[in-house]
Parts: C-alpha cells; sequence; structure tokens
C-alpha cells in the first residue's frame, strides 16, 4: 500500500499457502524426534523470554528475506514488464514453497541440517513437505484452481529463481544457527 501497488498476494493465495501447504508440515514438525543432550541443559529461567535470541532473529531475517525476495519479484513483474498477475504468481509460488524448504533447518534450533537426525527419523515430515510442495503445483496445473487463486502458470527459468529464493532462505537459516551456538558457546 505504502508503494501505491496492488496487492502482491490476494486472500485466497493466502488462505492456500498457511492453510493448504504450511499447515500439515507444521503439525508434523512438532513429531520431531527429541535431540540427543536436550535433557542435559539446563532448566530455563522464569523469567527467560518465550522465544530465546536466536528464535527472534530468524523471525527478522525469514521475514525481511521473504518480503524483499517478494516485493523485488513483484516489482519487476508489475513494473516493467506491466503484469501483476504474473507478478502475484511468483510472489504467491515463492512464499510457498519458502516454507515447505527452510522447515527442514528448523528441525533443530541447536544442531546444523547436516548433523540433525536422519530425515527417515520423522517420515511424515517428508510427506507433508512434497504434499505441500505437491499443493504449489497442482494450483499452478489445475485451470480452474489457476483462477480461484488469480494464478498463470510459471516458466521452468522462474521456478529455478523459487527454488533459489528458498535455498537462499534455508542458508539464512543455518547461518545464524551457527553465529548464535558460536555465541552462546563463549557465555
Amino acid at each position: 500500500m505504502l508503494l501505491r501497488w496492488p496487492a502482491p498476494l490476494v486472500v485466497a493465495q493466502i488462505l492456500w499457502i498457511h492453510l493448504i501447504c504450511d499447515g500439515p508440515s507444521d503439525i508434523v514438525l512438532g513429531f520431531e524426534p527429541k535431540e540427543d543432550g536436550i535433557m542435559d541443559e539446563k532448566p530455563k529461567s522464569l523469567k527467560e523470554s518465550i522465544l530465546p535470541p536466536l528464535g527472534l532473529l530468524l523471525i527478522g531475517v525469514i521475514s525481511i528475506g521473504s518480503a524483499i525476495a517478494a516485493l523485488l519479484i513483484f516489482n519487476y513483474y508489475f513494473r516493467i514488464h506491466g503484469d501483476e498477475v504474473e507478478g502475484r504468481s511468483l510472489v504467491f509460488a515463492s512464499f510457498a514453497v519458502n516454507s515447505m524448504i527452510y522447515i527442514f533447518a528448523y528441525r533443530s534450533m541447536r544442531q546444523p541440517l547436516h548433523r540433525m537426525t536422519k530425515l527417515t527419523q520423522n517420515m511424515p515430515l517428508v510427506w507433508a513437505v512434497l504434499a505441500g510442495l505437491l499443493t504449489v503445483a497442482v494450483a499452478f496445473v489445475v485451470p480452474g484452481l489457476r483462477n480461484v487463486l488469480g494464478i498463470v502458470p510459471l516458466a521452468p527459468q522462474q521456478w529455478g529463481l523459487i527454488a533459489g529464493i528458498a535455498f537462499a532462505l534455508l542458508l539464512a537459516v543455518e547461518i545464524s544457527k551457527r553465529i548464535s551456538n558460536r555465541l552462546r558457546s563463549r557465555v
């Protein structure tokens, strides 16, 4: 609104992302097996914040990173190409795919991705992510859903851009965890 652009996402797209794509994977993340050594940690103080500094940092990094990427994409397609629907389609796909990819880094806030328990120990998460990615694909393939969601099919290079953004956010989570763990070990 501040930029006087049309909305980069419409209500139906937001609901599709949060209820259809993200919902199941967010729920099954709760079934992640316990981490080794978690019971060796000291109890948290009642005065300590519910969200640790890393959690707050990640909320900022992911939110700002996703928003900047989405606004740049939308600006490019809306302003330069004059096609708000194509821009909106890329923003929708980006937000839907991002969380399906970086959710794997959130399996542990203490360990890097390569040191976490094997993905096979939480197959419901793997299946939920695959189902979430499938629902994104279905939205772009089924003409009736495309009409309801107000999107258009995307070219392979556009899907490559979306994948690149998703993996950049995954990397941002991993870098943030590494920095947090180094700072915590110095204390």
